[in-house]
């Protein structure tokens, strides 16, 4: 007799479930200019899939003096597929007009056939990247330094900091200018190793080895680059100092920052670097690498330490990316932050 029962229950949930799991994804895409591209695509498209409760854990990062931008969020591949794809493309469409395309593009209109679309560690070109690409499987980098579980952590912390920017342009309707860059980039990352670097030390040798390993990608022109990087330190010594000296004292002394976005920042810090520490505890961090193979580390620090270093590190890139802040200027705000805390804390 012929069998008219179809496939079991079980097979049918296991399909549903994977096609509702929930996994990273990111979206490349080519702008033209920032502010507008901010204000009429990325605000937009973000408020409305998380509206629609597409999306979680929606952060950004722009690429390097190429015009990319990167967004980052949390979906299942039934709504990447059946919503948020065909969303993408309409608002594409409607940011860049029939004109632009058919100038830049010799396209009058963009289809999936103009996304490049990547897999698992196939990763985004973002420096040949020709207009659009998705990437449905994205693996931070960070996880396979610590682990999924705390790349998802570092991950979920990175959406707070997206959220305070991205909320910083939709209430002043223009994106941060440059001088509010560097002075945002130097308060999230001095409140982010207050709790994830907590020693003074600590942080004086991270931020000279973080420092150190940018200034040899220099070349020949490192030691002229040093010379402006010290006449640059001493011109604005008093004031960077008095700063750091302010949101030490604030953090230390648990008093409420005047600024709203730092207070939110504060707890998010505070509540993952706790998250980290339970995953520490119960073995979930892992840590592939010894810092006896890395050779651009001076310091007699143990594997734990290096651990915490890389953590820092790709949430101070990370972060700074976010803001859009150049190599130049990112080794100009961490050489800052060395020799602030080189004078306030090691030389005690």
């Amino acid at each position: 007799m012929e069998d008219t029962t179809g496939p079991s229950d079980s097979r049918i949930i296991k399909y549903i479930d994977a096609i509702h799991k929930e996994r990273w994804v990111s979206v490349a895409v080519r702008y033209d200019e920032f502010s507008r591209f901010t204000l009429t695509f990325i605000l937009p498209i973000k408020k409305h899939l998380l509206d629609k409760s597409l999306i979680t854990y929606f952060y950004h990062r722009k690429g390097s003096n190429n015009n990319v931008i990167q967004l980052n969020f949390v979906t299942s591949p039934f709504y990447l597929q059946r919503e948020i794809k065909p969303f993408l493309i309409d608002m594409l469409n409607s940011y860049f007009g029939e004109e632009y395309l058919q100038l830049n593009y010799n396209i009058t209109t963009i289809d999936m056939t103009m996304c490049e679309h990547k897999l698992g560690l196939d990763g985004i070109d973002l420096q040949n990247l020709k207009l659009f690409s998705t990437e449905d499987l994205y693996t931070s980098p960070i996880t396979y330094s610590i682990g999924v579980q705390g790349g998802k952590a570092l991950s979920e912390l990175l959406s707070v900091s997206s959220e305070i920017l991205l909320f910083e342009v939709s209430s002043n309707d223009h994106f941060i200018q440059s001088q509010d860059c560097i002075e945002k980039s130097m308060t999230f990352n001095l409140i982010l190793l207050y709790y994830f670097i907590p020693d003074k030390n600590s942080q004086y040798e991270f931020l000279s080895w973080v420092y150190e390993s940018m200034l040899t990608q220099m070349d020949n022109k490192s030691a002229s680059v040093l010379t402006e990087l010290e006449t640059s330190y001493l011109e604005q010594r008093e004031l960077l100092s008095a700063y750091v000296d302010y949101i030490e004292d604030t953090l230390s002394s648990a008093e409420v920052f005047e600024d709203d976005w730092m207070n939110d920042w504060n707890k998010a810090c505070y509540k993952y670097k706790n998250l980290l520490n339970e995953l520490s505890g119960s073995g979930k961090l892992t840590m592939p690498y010894d810092v006896k193979d890395n050779p651009t580390i001076h310091w007699a620090i143990d594997n734990k330490t290096y651990q915490n270093w890389q953590i820092a590190y790709f949430m101070v890139s990370s972060i700074n990316g976010q803001l859009g802040i150049n190599f130049n200027t990112e080794l100009n705000i961490l050489f800052w932050l060395k020799k602030v805390f080189q004078e306030l804390y090691v030389n005690d």
